[in-house]
């Protein structure tokens, strides 16, 4: 997904892991990048699934995500947002 906020070019992506990637302790990780294009800085969020519920790639999504955007201010985060409802969805 990439996303113009004030002239600054972002680009958000994820990647999932399931349990058979990683260690025993969670059944799923989903690590969100978000990568601004013009100076390479990366904020990198995680999401982690517990052995007891289900893995689900959407709410990973949604839970890196948040922790991802976390510090920008309120406006920046709603155009993180709007843009996701848009190219990804919520199902």
């Amino acid at each position: 997904m990439i996303i113009n906020i004030n002239g600054i070019i972002y680009k958000v992506y994820w990647k999932h892991l399931p349990f058979e990637e990683i260690d025993t302790l969670v059944k799923g990780v989903t690590h969100c990048t978000v990568k601004n294009l013009l100076t390479e800085v990366k904020m990198v969020a995680s999401a982690f699934c517990s052995p007891i519920d289900q893995f689900n790639k959407q709410k990973g999504r949604i839970i890196s995500l948040t922790r991802a955007i976390r510090n920008f201010p309120k406006e920046d985060r709603k155009k993180f947002w709007n843009e996701y409802k848009k190219n990804i969805g919520f199902r």
